[in-house]
């Protein structure tokens, strides 16, 4: 059962200008506190207050990562189009001529994963 909480019949009223209003606001959303009444609060009774901590670094990798993602995965249905073509040819003559055809695939999924590869190089040397 829930305990009950001592009721809040009293108000606070300050005045603040915009640019005050606005950082406290700041303060606030960075806080792990849902409502900004909550954060204030703590704050005015000295209780502590817990701040989300974003690291930008890992936030950047991950959007090239996720870019580089969608990259790989068209080459990677261009790259299943032509394994499917490939299935019917039976003398080599016709699979030469299409391995010469498909070099251009082939050096542009080899640029791809090497991209993520020195992604991946990049990120771990950050950590």
């Amino acid at each position: 059962m829930k305990q009950d909480r001592e009721p809040r019949q009293h108000r606070l009223v300050i005045q603040l200008s915009e640019t005050e209003h606005q950082q406290i606001r700041e303060h606030g959303q960075a806080s792990t506190c849902r409502h900004l009444s909550a954060y204030c609060r703590q704050v005015l009774l000295g209780k502590p207050v817990f701040v989300r901590y974003r690291n930008t670094s890992a936030d950047q990798a991950l959007l090239e990562l996720l870019a580089l993602k969608k990259e790989l995965m068209l080459l990677c249905g261009q790259f299943e189009r032509v394994i499917s073509q490939l299935e019917p040819l039976r003398d080599m003559a016709s699979i030469r001529s299409w391995v010469i055809r498909e070099e251009s695939l082939q050096a542009e999924l080899l640029e791809k994963t090497g991209e993520i590869y020195e992604m991946m190089i990049q990120i771990s040397r950050k950590w």
